[in-house]
């Protein structure tokens, strides 16, 4: 077995055979609890071979609290161990402060030196606040991103965490030839559905720090 898509409600038992995936496909639309934070990482075989990752949201907040209790960290081991990854995938299902900070501890933790892609799907419908996007953001990962070409954010909608997130690829990625935000329809990178300024400060929105090979696509 070289692929495995999975999208469901946690699974109380799972079992999956011992071989190396090259493509993984996880996707809880609903948050978990109890034994449900991480039945599902200790089935995981060895992923030394895995090249694409599709990863939601809640099972980024799984691997946060995980490794938020040193007693549980071991059970990370196995995503730990993501040499070979080329392209990521990840399903946000919604954006605050707090699902940033799990996408940086995710990449900390993954270590994906041979990313090359990066595929971000944002929640069609703005969820967070001001106060929120500029509050206890975790660290960022300090390396990993060497290789990474393409990075395409999908329903961007000029949120805080949004632009922080691009801002965060420009300044550790040089190797970045193209990024590509597709915003929802009707989305002004100004404005609010209701046409109230996002930002009173529009230095928010500025992405000075791109580097000049990058190529920004939007509707």
């Amino acid at each position: 077995l070289r692929s495995f898509h999975y999208r469901g409600d946690y699974l109380r038992f799972v079992a999956l055979p011992h071989t190396c995936f090259g493509d993984l496909y996880i996707s809880f639309p609903r948050p978990g609890v109890g034994w449900r934070l991480y039945n599902w990482i200790d089935a995981l075989p060895n992923l030394s071979n895995l090249t694409v990752l599709t990863v939601c949201s809640n099972a980024l907040r799984i691997v946060s609290i995980l490794h938020s209790r040193e007693s549980l960290q071991p059970k990370l081991a196995n995503l730990s161990n993501l040499q070979n990854l080329r392209e990521l995938q990840l399903l946000m299902y919604a954006m605050g402060t707090v699902m940033l900070s799990d996408i940086y501890g995710f990449l900390r933790i993954c270590r994906c030196s041979q990313l090359r892609k990066l595929f971000v799907e944002l929640p069609k419908f703005r969820m967070d606040s001001f106060m929120d996007a500029v509050s206890d953001l975790a660290e960022e990962p300090m390396e990993g991103f060497e290789n990474l070409v393409t990075a395409k954010i999908t329903n961007f909608k000029w949120q805080c965490n949004e632009i922080e997130l691009v801002h965060f690829l420009f300044r550790k990625d040089s190797s970045l030839q193209k990024l590509i935000l597709v915003a929802p329809p009707g989305t002004h990178p100004e404005m609010d559905q209701s046409g109230n300024p996002f930002f009173r400060d529009t230095k928010l929105l500025r992405m000075e720090k791109a580097p000049s090979n990058a190529q920004i696509q939007t509707p």
